[in-house]
């Protein structure tokens, strides 16, 4: 860690504790109770802090720091006792605004970018539809141009901060050409006519995060609103996917090392047998396993971001971290609350919590089984 990490990123690194500490884990199990959170107020504290543009120019309010920043703010993120709020957070920091700070025009910059990270305005992507999830070029939503406007119809499922957002890059078809080829994104504002939003799903976890069903219905947004260039939307997004995928790996790793820092804290004090359960060598060997899977993972997500930041080709490293990440989750939560037995099982909150909530790691940001099937490829 000394390798990637300066006295200055040390220090950001107290200030993001200090504030998710006082903001944040001293609320999440009302806001878990409620199955909600104040997205506005929290979004807003964090972009008077500058959180949420760590790396965006600062012609748009935003920090222009380095990478490392950005891992540093994730592995805190990891660290929020209830999954949701990084959940909604990352989607706006890590998927959204890059999307549009790297692929947007200067007018899409001023009146989406720059308020977003200012905390102002709260965004969405909008991918996964009914039939269509990993396989994204089954989308059926349709974007008719009309003049100078594109009319838009389609139904999106699943949408991380759905009814919260101010603003949906949302994945369309423009064309009827190839579909790697006949496809935009496209900011739809959700003040726009024709625009719902329906808060319907019940949840195994992540209770407190917004999930949504879209439902454009004769949407009408200017052209100008279309990220990159027309018809390139697709490309957009495979390009978009290997930044989530690298976030996610780093998120996974912080959210294991915080369940098996619980986990060791409870094994120290929980005498079994007239033994603590930590010098048990079953339950020794076990958290020393999954803390040298959790170690190789976290080292292997620093070599991505080394291969990210120097722009160099890992669309394999990526997708092996991802992929890695959601099985390793998965084993951390479900070791550690077996080892805690009934008071894991029946009292803690937050390891139930915990077991839920990273469950979707193996789903969101791309699937497992997805990721295999990239990985393929490469035999």
């Amino acid at each position: 860690m000394m390798a990637y990490f300066s006295e200055e990123h040390k220090l950001f690194r107290k200030s993001v504790q200090g504030f998710i500490h006082r903001e944040i884990n001293s609320l999440v199990d009302q806001w878990e109770a409620e199955e909600m959170f104040p997205a506005d107020q929290l979004y807003k504290k964090m972009g008077n802090e500058g959180f949420l543009g760590l790396s965006h120019s600062s012609s748009y309010g935003g920090l222009d720091l380095d990478f490392w920043y950005t891992v540093i703010w994730i592995e805190e993120l990891g660290k929020i006792e209830a999954g949701g709020i990084p959940m909604s957070i990352t989607t706006q920091t890590e998927i959204v605004t890059p999307i549009i700070a790297r692929y947007g025009s200067p007018v899409l910059k001023e009146q989406y970018l720059r308020p977003a990270i200012m905390g102002d305005f709260i965004g969405a992507l909008a991918v996964t539809e009914p039939e269509a999830g990993s396989d994204v070029s089954r989308i059926a939503t349709m974007a008719h141009e009309s003049g100078d406007y594109y009319i838009i119809d389609g139904r999106k499922s699943y949408i991380t901060n759905g009814s919260i957002a101010d603003f949906v890059v949302t994945l369309c078809r423009t064309s009827s050409g190839p579909s790697a080829n006949s496809m935009s994104l496209i900011i739809v504002p959700t003040s726009t006519p024709g625009f719902t939003a329906v808060k319907n799903y019940k949840k195994l976890g992540n209770l407190c995060c917004d999930h949504a069903e879209l439902i454009y219905e004769s949407v009408k947004v200017p052209k100008e609103n279309v990220i990159g260039l027309e018809n390139m939307g697709y490309n957009i997004l495979l390009d978009s996917f290997q930044r989530e995928r690298l976030i996610l790996g780093i998120l996974a790793c912080a959210q294991a090392k915080r369940i098996l820092n619980r986990t060791k804290h409870y094994a120290r004090e929980r005498v079994v047998f007239g033994q603590r359960l930590i010098d048990q060598q079953s339950i020794a060997f076990s958290l020393v396993n999954l803390e040298t899977e959790v170690e190789f993972l976290q080292q292997m997500a620093y070599h991505c971001a080394d291969l990210f930041i120097s722009d160099n080709e890992c669309t394999k490293e990526m997708a092996m971290v991802k992929l890695k990440a959601g099985k390793l989750l998965r084993l951390v939560a479900d070791e550690c609350l077996q080892m805690l037995g009934g008071f894991g099982y029946m009292e803690d909150i937050q390891m139930i919590r915990a077991y839920r909530d990273t469950r979707a790691m193996a789903i969101a940001g791309g699937s497992t089984e997805t990721m295999q099937h990239i990985l393929k490829k490469f035999l």
